[in-house]
């Protein structure tokens, strides 16, 4: 198959005009590639004929007629039921909002249904069904033989991610043509003899099992073929950025320690014995022949901002030049303050480089960059902005380091000569995980919050109780303290009932936190205006900051006492884990209050009751690995270590391991190299180098 046939628009798909292209863009889905790669998020079993009889305990999949239309209530709030039978029982189809299915669906006409029942008024009915027209089908649970038609109703269902405009239907019906088109034409990347070690389909097999399963053993195999290609794909493009990095030498000379020695004394704080113990690493790895190649993750509040701080000193009393790339502007000027406190006392320059400066500004900026006059620079992707070239850049420091692609952290580090790089990561990473996907990296670990940082308590409380709560953060603002209310949107988006930043922070000024002073932040918001926010949060102008998760890494209030994270249900464990620390970071001790939903999945309580017995980031995180889903949940993405589109963690550490030998092979030359260049444009942005 050519790729121009793979990267056309799916605008080529009857069915797709302007409006539905603009939603599958909203959902990443551009190209016939794109499509054919947009996995269920989960699947509807179908496949079991069940009976209305049956339907009070299990969901039923059946034949049915429409019996009568019944209508209750009055006026605007006349609601239609389609009361049925398939010759087991009666039920009725509550149709909110969907009065046209009388027209549609009048008496007499035979259905094939799928629906979860439950006795309500003393009938058992429902209001979340699916059904389709069936002339012909005699009534009652579909029973071999079946019609093509009946067939492909109950089977195994996908359920794709939607957005407004785009209904499961509209997601089908592409993928039906797709399939049909281009599913059987793929070749298959390989590695062939692995895969049949590992009993996985070929990849045209892989794309059917998924989007049509036969079982749901098909559909996980399936999704596990394309992990595999996905974690080769990752594994392949660390080892070779790891073998760059370890193919450069210099001529070791052993960093002075005059300069560090004097920062380290004017600190206010003494570092902890596991801090000491990581900067005598760094620091014997800038005296070695080969660049720095390191990941220092650690916990929550374990103070690696300072250890990174520290650990640069030395090149900059060289007369070298440092760079600090972090992921938002939020956290840029905050370490950009942090590092100018701590240096420029001594004479070091420390600049800050992000996306909104005024042009004359930006264009001094560079300058000084340019000719060594900025020694120390803090910066956002700016940083990596082609016009950006350094005199002496001879130490990087990525903070968060998964927020950045491939291509990024290199063009950074590309704009040096053999420049040391440290990669740092608030997400504690198992290590059997880490020891896999950052092979070849040197590895330290900051397990501790160091002595003297207070406690946090944390408390999960039901939406019926958010008074109470809400109360007991007042009486902690009466007292001097401040408070962070975190929620999973920025704004309602038509889902009332799931707390957004605006109509919080509304609610909470009129309502339970009147009299204190309160501001919002979130992503939307002009950078000026989030900037003056978070100066008045930080010097404590302001008693209240509402938000989304961009608080999530960074933020750094001493004086901040309380969080409350609404819809914590929503949140990933190592999300709730970030946000948590954002509290209790002086010397007054914090709590966390994680508000949730009553009707909450299994896996939600399994997530709540690991934050509220565990406050160990690294246990956390093997927690996280075990319990973990892929795609995402109530349509706030699973915070992690890495964006993995198709691999779970928790299920495929087997093909980590399996496809080590693979990778080593490419190394030496292997023509496998060739076999993983992917069929479609996987994307390898996610190594972690």
């Amino acid at each position: 198959m050519y790729l121009h046939e793979l990267t056309a628009s799916v605008r080529k798909l009857d069915g797709i005009g302007p409006r539905r292209l603009k939603a599958f863009s909203e959902r990443g889905v551009l190209t016939i590639a794109d499509l054919l790669l947009y996995l269920p998020r989960r699947y509807e079993d179908r496949s079991t004929p069940r009976a209305l009889a049956d339907a009070a305990t299990e969901p039923a999949n059946t034949i049915a007629q429409i019996i009568r239309h019944e209508y209750f209530g009055s006026g605007r709030n006349r609601t239609l039921k389609l009361i049925i039978s398939d010759g087991t029982q009666r039920a009725a189809l509550v149709c909110f909002n969907r009065s046209f299915l009388a027209d549609a669906y009048p008496p007499g006409t035979v259905v094939r249904l799928s629906a979860v029942f439950e006795y309500r008024y003393r009938e058992l009915q429902t209001a979340s069904f699916e059904m389709e027209r069936a002339p012909d089908e005699p009534l009652g649970p579909p029973y071999e033989p079946q019609s093509p038609e009946t067939e492909a109703f109950f089977r195994i269902l996908p359920v794709y991610p939607l957005t407004a405009g785009l209904s499961q239907q509209h997601v089908r019906s592409a993928l039906d043509q797709a399939l049909k088109r281009w599913g059987t034409r793929i070749k298959d990347p390989g590695p062939a003899e692995l895969c049949r070690k590992l009993q996985l389909p070929p990849l045209a097999d892989a794309l059917h099992a998924v989007h049509h399963p036969p079982s749901f053993s098909d559909a996980e195999r399936g999704r596990r073929r394309f992990a595999l290609h996905e974690l080769l794909g990752l594994q392949v493009a660390q080892r070779r950025l790891v073998d760059r990095l370890h193919g450069e030498h210099r001529t070791p000379v052993a960093p002075p320690r005059g300069l560090l020695a004097v920062v380290q004394q004017r600190l206010p704080f003494s570092l902890s014995e596991e801090q000491q113990r990581v900067l005598d690493e760094i620091i014997a790895d800038l005296g070695s022949a080969r660049p720095m190649a390191r990941l220092l993750h650690g916990e929550v509040g374990s103070g690696k901002t300072v250890v990174s701080l520290l650990s640069m000193v030395p090149r900059l009393e060289q007369g070298q030049q440092a760079a600090v790339l972090v992921p938002t502007e939020l956290l840029a000027r905050q370490q950009h303050a942090t590092l100018r406190r701590h240096l420029e006392p001594h004479g070091i320059t420390v600049e800050l480089a992000v996306g909104n400066l005024a042009p004359a500004e930006r264009k001094a900026l560079y300058s000084r960059i340019a000719d060594g006059t900025a020694q120390c620079i803090v910066g956002t992707h700016a940083l990596i902005s082609p016009q950006v070239t350094f005199s002496s850049l001879s130490y990087v420091v990525i903070d968060e380091q998964h927020r950045f692609g491939v291509a990024q952290r290199a063009a950074l580090r590309d704009k040096g000569v053999a420049p040391d790089l440290l990669l740092m990561t608030a997400t504690p990473i198992p290590r059997t995980l880490a020891l896999t996907l950052y092979n070849g990296l040197q590895i330290s670990q900051l397990r501790h919050r160091p002595p003297g940082r207070a406690t946090v308590t944390t408390h999960l409380a039901r939406c019926s109780r958010r008074a109470e709560v809400y109360t007991n953060v007042a009486a902690r603002l009466r007292h001097g303290g401040q408070a962070f209310v975190v929620c999973p949107r920025i704004d309602p988006d038509g889902n009332a009932e799931q707390a957004s930043a605006e109509s919080t922070a509304a609610e909470l000024a009129g309502s339970f936190l009147s009299g204190f002073s309160i501001g919002l932040i979130h992503g939307r918001l002009p950078e000026e205006r989030k900037r003056e926010t978070m100066q008045a949060f930080s010097e404590g102008r302001m008693q209240v900051l509402v938000s989304t998760t961009v608080l999530e890494v960074g933020v750094d209030v001493e004086n901040a006492v309380a969080i409350v994270v609404e819809h914590a249900e929503l949140f990933g464990l190592s999300a709730l884990h970030q946000l948590r620390g954002r509290v209790g970071r002086g010397l007054k001790p914090g709590v966390a209050f994680l508000v949730y939903d009553e009707n909450l999945t299994e896996e939600a309580k399994q997530r709540l009751r690991v934050l509220h017995r565990e406050h160990d980031g690294f246990r956390i995180a093997e927690h996280d690995l075990k319990i973990r889903g892929p795609g995402e949940l109530g349509g706030v993405r699973q915070a992690g270590i890495l964006r993995l589109r198709f691999t779970v963690l928790e299920r495929d550490l087997d093909l980590l391991e399996a496809g080590s030998p693979a990778v080593e092979q490419v190394r030496a030359g292997s023509p496998l190299d060739q076999s993983l260049v992917p069929f479609l444009p996987f994307d390898q942005e996610d190594a972690c180098v």
